[in-house]
């Protein structure tokens, strides 16, 4: 895991998209908005992005209706990060987004993935991205609010069936 190139890309990148897999689940929609919430603290300008609308079941999350389905033509970003997404198909039609990027960063956990961005923060031993977005927003900005804090619960009890999956690791606590 490349969490330094990661952290440099972070602080030197303005204007910032995110993006979420299609059919999103409560890890994708949870890291998406923990790490938006970390990058706003640290000064980011941040915009959320997936084809798919948030599923009813994760409505109470803060920052739900932030998400967007469609880049406005010519929109360029200093930095576009494919969040939960394996490979770059997984974004569906907001693959244009991720390509909008003038750099391109990858947070994922799956075994699966395909290392597909110019910065690739990959940990397969983690349950779930969220605990990535966590150990990100420790280093970035150690301010984690209580917004950021229940979108990163979601995220990591979603991916570990609430604490009772076989990923499930003390760093999930």
């Amino acid at each position: 895991m490349i969490i330094k190139a990661a952290l440099q890309q972070l602080k030197q990148s303005e204007k910032i998209a995110i993006i979420a897999h299609v059919q999103p689940d409560g890890d994708a929609v949870g890291s998406s908005l923990a790490l938006a919430n970390i990058l706003e603290t640290a000064g980011k300008n941040v915009t959320l992005y997936c084809q798919d609308k948030v599923p009813a079941l994760l409505e109470f999350l803060h920052g739900r209706k932030k998400f967007q389905n469609s880049v406005e033509s010519g929109a360029q970003f200093d930095l576009s990060i494919a969040v939960d997404c394996s490979d770059e198909e997984r974004m569906g039609t907001c693959s244009a987004v991720f390509r909008a990027g003038k750099n391109t960063m990858n947070i994922d956990h799956h075994i699966s993935n395909t290392f597909y961005a110019d910065v690739n923060l990959v940990d397969i031993t983690a349950a779930a991205t969220g605990e990535i977005v966590y150990r990100i927003g420790r280093k970035l900005t150690d301010n984690i609010d209580k917004l950021t804090a229940e979108a990163l619960y979601t995220a990591i009890s979603t991916d570990t069936g609430s604490f009772c999956f076989r990923n499930t690791t003390a760093q999930s606590y």
